[in-house]
């Protein structure tokens, strides 16, 4: 029977702690619109290599059409995040 306190106890605390950063992940006051932005230009360069990478060795077209897909989604929420300067 403790041992079933043991784990009762941790899924508690697991739970307080998912529903601490849930909160606090969701708070405005933490984001930081010029780190979001040089986020998105970071990971934006980083699929263009990647997609210059497939090109090179030949990945197949899935792939690329994924990763083109996954660059227009990141070029348009660069264009929502720069035309949002606070």
């Amino acid at each position: 029977m403790p041992e079933a306190f043991a784990v009762l106890r941790v899924f508690g605390v697991s739970v307080f702690v998912y529903i601490f950063a849930w909160v606090r992940a969701r708070d405005p006051a933490n984001y930081r619109h010029a780190e979001e932005v040089e986020r998105l230009r970071i990971r934006g360069a980083w699929l263009e290599e990647r997609l210059r990478l497939s090109e090179r060795e030949n990945w197949s077209a899935e792939m690329r059409a994924d990763l083109t897909a996954q660059l227009a989604d990141n070029a348009r929420d660069l264009a929502k995040a720069e035309e949002a300067v606070p």
